[in-house]
């Protein structure tokens, strides 16, 4: 038996009909947008149920700890008000789960344990408050695509480990206070399109294996302490569209080679200590579709030329 209604024209109301706790073959429920209440402890007693979505709602309160019996293949809690931990046996030991997206919500407490090498797919917990390291068990899984950590108060390094997830496709880790360096190679990723680690504590330098990541579309590292050059092998990357790298220490000049970038659509390397390379490459160019961000505000001089900026700043503001 499946239930589904999910698109916001609905104008839901009210909290989960009690009614639907009564199906015991309910094996999928999806409920979209406009709910309140709280999540009901009887759904764990409905042991058919292993595909929920309850999603775009303001419900409050915790998961239940009767929802531990449940077996999840897919389990969306995305956007509402859920508050406290995740109950400690949720996800452990039930290696068919394959979607866990708890984003936009308020738990706290750590990251919840997985089984390792289950089936999982997609796992994430952005916009939370979150707390502690990345549980190893995270980088044990072998069919794992997205990971999404971004915006809680995650701490630690990100382990060599990840390395490991051959197949991932994004990462998304912005927004914490993750400490220690890039890891410096990358390589094993070939299938990773989006790397984004902004806004940490990240130090040390660029780690120039990351233009074997031949797919990367998307590579985040601003906000951190980031020092020394721009590597220029980043500029065989051909694929990138978005790079960011402001607010570092980083010195030196951009390379010229970057301009071979042809699908760079935003470049972002304002407050940041670079002096050159934007008049030789990019402004050099009769067409240019990249919007450029850079130090070419700064009073009494610039701290870098840039005729075709799109936004020049100094350490306060970009116009």
């Amino acid at each position: 038996i499946q239930f589904q209604i999910q698109k916001d024209s609905n104008n839901l109301n009210g909290t989960i009909p009690t009614e639907l706790l009564g199906f015991a073959q309910l094996n999928m429920l999806t409920l979209g947008f406009g709910l309140h209440g709280t999540l009901p402890s009887e759904l764990g007693d409905m042991s058919a149920l292993t595909y929920l979505q309850l999603f775009g709602h303001s419900i409050t309160g915790t998961i239940p700890s009767t929802w531990n019996r449940l077996y999840f293949q897919v389990i969306n809690l995305y956007d509402n008000l859920l508050t406290g931990t995740i109950p400690a046996d949720l996800f452990k030991e039930k290696s068919q789960i394959q979607y866990i997206v708890m984003t936009q919500n308020q738990f706290t407490g750590p990251l919840p344990e997985i089984t390792n090498q289950s089936a999982i797919l997609f796992l994430s917990f952005d916009m939370n408050l979150f707390t502690g390291t990345i549980p190893q068990v995270y980088f044990q899984q072998d069919s794992l695509f997205l990971l999404g950590l971004s915006d809680n108060l995650l701490t630690g390094s990100i382990s060599n480990q990840i390395r490991d997830l051959r197949g991932l496709s994004s990462f998304y880790g912005s927004l914490n206070s993750f400490n220690g360096t890039i890891v410096e190679d990358l390589s094993p990723l070939r299938d990773l399109q989006e790397y984004l680690v902004a806004d940490n504590d990240l130090t040390g330098t660029i780690p120039s294996s990351i233009a074997s990541l031949a797919l990367l579309t998307n590579l985040s590292l601003a906000g951190n302490h980031l020092i020394g050059t721009l590597p220029t092998e980043l500029g065989t990357m051909t694929n990138l569209i978005n790079f960011n790298v402001s607010n570092n220490e980083l010195t030196g000049s951009l390379p010229t080679l970057y301009v071979q970038m042809t699908s760079l659509l935003e470049l972002d390397v304002s407050r940041t200590k670079l002096v050159g390379g934007l008049e030789e490459s990019f402004c050099a160019l009769q067409v240019l579709s990249t919007t450029i961000a850079a130090d070419c505000l700064g009073y009494p001089t610039a701290r870098i030329n840039c005729s075709c900026c799109s936004s020049c700043c100094d350490d306060e503001v970009c116009e």
